[in-house]
């Protein structure tokens, strides 16, 4: 395990899932923040119980911490994804979010979050496609990598450091992110499907409060229960 900045990071060649990974380390009582690095990972998933491909050349970790309790852990899984954005923006890319914290450049998949509340912690795991030049024909329609949009081979140590770094303005002043967070998500004005706690809804999104609820003309929703979003 090594060190960096206030984390401790494990670094893993093939696990089925690193989130699981990290909470076995917060369990067996190493002091949080964690980190947990794979190579690949056998059972990574996104919400919803959807599966995250994870082959070589992308990057794959969770970090653990300490719960900050239900409304501020629902908060930081959503606004995670702005350290992403801020760190593809880094390496020269020009990212988006799609809600609830998806990362996109143009209309395919680069990044997605899973934050899993678990026991007293808060884990949140990311995968970013960092050096994949193509994937299966079933999702090459659907994602990118880094590499794909630069032509560029990056150092996944570097991209890992970076977003550590903006994660850490995160969590040190949440109340600050809102404001660069909601200019990297362009839904205001547009009309917008998507599932909220069972129900299949098509809304016009007139804003996005600071408490992270979608104001539509058909009322207020938490973008952290919302699901399967998709702009019309």
């Amino acid at each position: 395990m090594i060190n960096f900045d206030r984390y401790k990071i494990m670094k893993l060649t093939k696990v089925e899932s690193t989130n699981d990974e990290v909470l076995n380390l917060l369990l067996s009582g190493v002091n949080p923040p964690v980190v947990v690095t794979a190579e690949e990972q056998t059972g990574g998933r996104g919400r919803a119980g959807h599966k995250w491909l994870s082959k070589p050349g992308g990057l794959y970790f969770s970090l653990g911490m300490r719960s900050k309790g239900l409304e501020t852990d629902s908060k930081l899984i959503v606004l995670a994804s702005l350290p992403v954005v801020e760190t593809l923006r880094y390496f020269g890319l020009n990212p988006r979010i799609k809600i609830p914290n998806d990362v996109y450049i143009g209309d395919k998949k680069i990044s997605g979050i899973l934050g899993e509340r678990k026991s007293d912690f808060l884990i949140i795991g990311v995968g970013i496609n960092v050096n994949q030049d193509s994937f299966p024909d079933e999702i090459k329609h659907l994602a990118t990598s880094m590499f794909i949009e630069t032509g560029k081979v990056f150092d996944r140590n570097n991209v890992l450091y970076t977003f550590l770094k903006e994660f850490n303005r995160l969590i040190d002043s949440p109340d600050l992110a809102y404001d660069r967070w909601v200019k990297y998500v362009s839904v205001i004005g547009k009309k917008a499907r998507f599932t909220y706690k069972g129900k299949s809804l098509i809304c016009e999104i007139k804003a996005i409060d600071k408490d992270l609820n979608l104001e539509t003309d058909m009322g207020k929703f938490n973008i952290y229960e919302i699901f399967g979003f998709e702009e019309l």
